[in-house]
């Protein structure tokens, strides 16, 4: 058999003897500490690695308990480099072989999903420190969508915008008695409200989304928040919005779930928009529909698994309203009543 012969008349790199030159790394990485210890800039790094462990409180030391064994721990060694394939640095990390340990027998759970009562408080008082008005909202959802506008200019504020920071401390301080309450009720269900205000900003016509979560009788969950992109109809806004709150009551049904605490019914989600709530009932794809298809295919897929359940209601009741509108003097403080239930 002869040896191949590339007698293309195409001009390479390797036929006029031209070789990108490569440069190799001069070390290679350990495989144990002992042959670490023996190089000077890889005892360096691992003395680097405890002193960061020991500063940050990575662990404390106490007593085994009986009948237990302690897992072991390993240190890996790697070497950083640069595209060319230059050295950038050496790493070394003191980790512990936690694949060691048995579920059931040294480990029950990995978090806990539940939110102590000391971070709310550790949150109020950061907000009377600083005046963060955004950590007022936790209890104030009125000032939702005023201090939503507000933030928005934080990084060059103008006086325009300090009057109405000012604006709003003075209506808090009016109104320190409006506040949310937690009531008992009846039965524990889940009750939504969601609503979007479309070309909302004048700025760059980015529309609002906002929603309500109660949970018995009590507002458990609020957001008032502007959308990503800019839309081209009302339509693609509401169900925009409305995806957002079906994403929320997935997370707080996966929560409930693990507390052992079942919703006797499917949470309501009340929307004035009727054309959405059909669009629910019968989504029909089409031109005016196709950019928002995926939204489209998840709320039906809830639906149709008695997740959540879509309905209508008149505008004038939509609570939702007074996270993301500027509405009159008078429906702002009857919707602040009405927030209530």
């Amino acid at each position: 058999m002869q040896p191949y012969k590339n007698n293309l008349s195409m001009v390479t790199r390797s036929k006029v003897g031209i070789f990108k030159a490569k440069i190799l790394a001069a070390t290679c990485e350990p495989t144990c500490v002992e042959e670490a210890l023996r190089v000077h800039h890889w005892k360096q790094v691992m003395v680097d690695e405890l002193m960061a462990l020991l500063k940050n409180n990575a662990w404390s030391l106490i007593s085994l308990p009986l009948g237990r064994t302690p897992i072991g721990y390993k240190w890996v060694f790697k070497v950083k480099e640069n595209p060319d394939g230059s050295i950038q640095k050496y790493k070394a990390r003191l980790v512990a072989k936690g694949f060691h340990q048995v579920a059931g027998f040294d480990f029950t759970e990995t978090f806990s999903p539940i939110v102590k009562p000391a971070f709310i408080q550790v949150m109020l008082t950061i907000a009377l420190f600083r005046g963060a008005l955004q950590y007022v909202t936790i209890t104030r959802l009125e000032i939702a969508y005023s201090v939503n506008k507000v933030c928005q200019y934080m990084q060059a504020p103008l006086e325009s915008h300090w009057k109405l920071v000012k604006r709003i401390l003075k209506y808090l301080k009016r109104t320190l008695h409006h506040r949310l309450h937690l009531r008992k009720f009846p039965t524990l269900d889940l009750v939504e409200f969601c609503d979007a205000n479309w070309a909302s900003n004048p700025d760059d016509q980015i529309s609002t989304s906002g929603f309500g979560v109660y949970f018995g009788s009590n507002l458990v969950t609020w957001q008032s928040k502007k959308q990503h992109i800019v839309s081209r109809s009302s339509k693609e806004v509401e169900y925009r919005s409305l995806a957002s709150l079906v994403v929320e009551i997935t997370w707080l049904q996966s929560l409930l779930l693990d507390i052992k605490i079942t919703l006797p019914i499917p949470p309501d989600i009340w929307c004035d928009n009727l054309s959405i709530v059909m669009l629910v009932a019968y989504p029909i794809l089409h031109a005016r529909t196709r950019h928002i298809e995926l939204d489209l295919y998840f709320i039906k897929k809830k639906v149709l698994q008695r997740k959540v359940s879509v309905q209508h209601v008149p505008s004038t009741d939509q609570v939702a309203d007074v996270l993301m509108k500027v509405i009159s003097s008078i429906r702002f403080v009857n919707l602040r009543e009405n927030v209530k239930r």
